[in-house]
């Protein structure tokens, strides 16, 4: 929040979630024992999903829809981690995902 300045997507308890926060979401998390250091969100294209509710515009000439199609977003690697390799571990789990 502080980073970005997202105000709208602060909770009272601290985390920060979307109307895509929810049990249709995917998500690959890069872990550091209990702490969470990275992670990614994918999110299906056959819902109503973030791009085509919110940024539809930016895509004039249409999104794919499709069951094998996912939106990605939320990604994001704790700042003291971001010269490491984490960033590079998340890529690689997109992949392999």
């Amino acid at each position: 929040m502080n980073e970005r300045g997202w105000r709208d997507l602060h909770q009272i308890d601290g985390r920060e979630i979307d109307d895509y926060d929810n049990d249709d979401a995917i998500y690959l998390l890069a872990l550091d024992g209990d702490r969470v250091v990275g992670g990614q969100r994918l999110y299906p294209t056959v819902l109503p999903h973030m791009l085509s509710e919110v940024f539809g515009h930016m895509a004039p000439r249409g999104l794919p829809k499709a069951q094998h199609v996912l939106e990605w977003t939320r990604y994001f690697v704790v700042k003291e981690r971001r010269m490491g390799r984490t960033d590079c571990r998340l890529l690689a789990a997109i992949q392999q995902f």
